[in-house]
């Protein structure tokens, strides 16, 4: 799910309010993954950044548009 959270936001998909969704930054920003596996530890507001990536998980990107 992290790997699709991903693709979606270097893709240019995801719009996120920066004053309303600060957890969410937070999280993006300090997000530590070994083999697209979340460290939880190492990542704050993890439990924002488990929502997001399960929220997006039916989401796919369509590659023949890119």
């Amino acid at each position: 799910m992290l790997i699709n959270l991903k693709e979606l936001i270097d893709a240019g998909m995801v719009a996120i309010d920066l004053q309303k969704h600060a957890n969410l930054i937070l999280a993006l920003r300090t997000v530590k993954a070994t083999d697209t596996i979340l460290d939880k530890e190492a990542t704050s507001s993890d439990d924002v950044l488990d929502a997001v990536s399960l929220a997006c998980k039916s989401i796919t990107i369509n590659r023949s548009w890119i």
